[in-house]
C-alpha cells in the first residue's frame, strides 16, 4: 500500500541555490525564515502553545533530490560526503546526505515569534521554498543527549585554552563559509581561541594547499612551523605534502582511514586535549 504525504508548508529564507546554505542547521542563529503553511493547514489553533517552546523540530524534503528521483534516479546507499574529500564512501545512513530513499531531512531551528498565522524562525538551514511535512516542538529533557559523540572533536576546548595560555596563535581552515564557522564557535564559546576563519570557498578544497597556505600567511609562520589538526586523510596528506605538520584526529565513521592517518601524521589523537607538541 503506497503512502502518501503532503507539505503542511514551505519555507520562505533567504537561500535561493544551495550554494552558501549552511551545512547544519543552528550552525548560523542570527540566519531568518518564515515558514508559510497551505490553506488547508493555515489554522490559528493549530499553533496554540507553541509559544511556550523555545526551538522547532522541522521535518521537510530536499525538493530538488526529489524531484530527481520523479524523473526516475533512485536513491544511493553509498554516498560520498563531502568532509571526506569525495573520495571515500559512507553507507547513506550512516550520513546527512540528501540523497536518502525518501530525500527527508530533519532541522532544529529557533522559534523568533509567530507572526500572521506564519512562524518565524532562526538558524534553518533550507532552500528558498523547501516543503515542510511536519512541525514538533524540541523538548530538552528529552531530545538533548550530552553523552552523544561524533560531533565536534572532545577535548577541543582544554587544547585551545593551553594554546592561549602558551600564546600560540590559532585559526581555523573550514570547508564552510568563514561566517558560518565563526558562529559555529561563538555557540560554543570557543572563538575567542581563534585569530580568524579561511574558508575552501575562497581557496579551493582540501585536496590542494592553497587553504593552509592563506592560513600560515596570515598567522605569520612557515608551513613547517605550523600544525594542521585534520580527520579527514585527504586533508591531512595535502597538509603534509605542502610541509606543514600534522595531527591527525580519530574519526570514529572514517574508521577504514584511521591505520593510514596514523601513519602519516606527526602525532594522532583521539582527543585533542591529549595532543602535546
Amino acid at each position: 500500500m503506497e503512502t502518501i504525504i503532503r507539505p503542511i508548508a514551505h519555507i520562505k529564507s533567504d537561500f535561493t541555490d544551495k550554494f552558501g546554505i549552511p551545512r547544519q542547521s543552528g550552525l548560523v542563529p542570527e540566519l531568518t525564515a518564515r515558514i508559510v503553511f497551505e490553506p488547508e493547514y493555515r489554522d490559528p489553533n493549530a499553533l496554540v502553545g507553541l509559544e511556550g517552546y523555545s526551538h522547532l523540530w522541522l521535518i521537510w524534503q530536499f525538493s530538488t533530490v526529489a524531484a530527481e528521483y520523479a524523473a526516475g534516479k533512485s536513491w544511493r546507499p553509498t554516498v560520498r560526503p563531502p568532509r571526506l574529500g569525495g573520495n571515500a564512501r559512507r553507507g547513506v545512513f550512516a550520513t546527512r546526505s540528501p540523497y536518502r530513499p525518501n530525500a527527508l531531512g530533519l532541522s532544529c531551528v529557533e522559534l523568533s515569534g509567530i507572526e500572521n498565522g506564519d512562524i518565524l524562525v532562526k538558524g534553518a538551514d533550507l532552500l528558498d521554498g523547501t516543503p515542510i511535512f511536519d512541525i514538533k516542538p524540541y523538548l530538552p529533557y528529552g531530545d538533548c543527549r550530552p553523552e552523544a559523540t561524533g560531533g565536534f572533536a572532545p577535548g577541543a576546548d582544554r587544547l585551545l585554552a593551553r594554546l592561549a595560555d602558551s600564546g600560540i596563535s590559532c585559526c581555523i581552515a573550514t570547508a564552510s563559509e568563514a561566517f558560518q564557522a565563526r558562529s559555529a564557535m561563538e555557540r560554543l564559546g570557543l572563538w575567542p581561541h581563534f585569530r580568524f576563519a579561511v574558508s575552501c570557498v575562497q581557496y579551493g578544497g582540501k585536496t590542494r594547499p592553497d587553504i593552509y597556505l592563506e592560513a600560515a600567511r596570515r598567522l605569520g609562520t612557515a608551513p613547517a612551523e605550523t600544525v594542521v589538526f585534520e580527520d579527514a586523510l585527504h586533508a591531512a596528506r595535502t597538509a603534509h605534502e605542502a610541509g606543514f605538520r600534522v595531527c591527525g584526529v580519530w574519526d570514529a565513521s572514517a574508521e577504514e582511514d584511521q591505520a593510514a592517518l596514523k601513519a602519516l601524521a606527526d602525532w594522532y589523537v583521539r582527543d585533542l586535549g591529549d595532543w602535546v607538541p
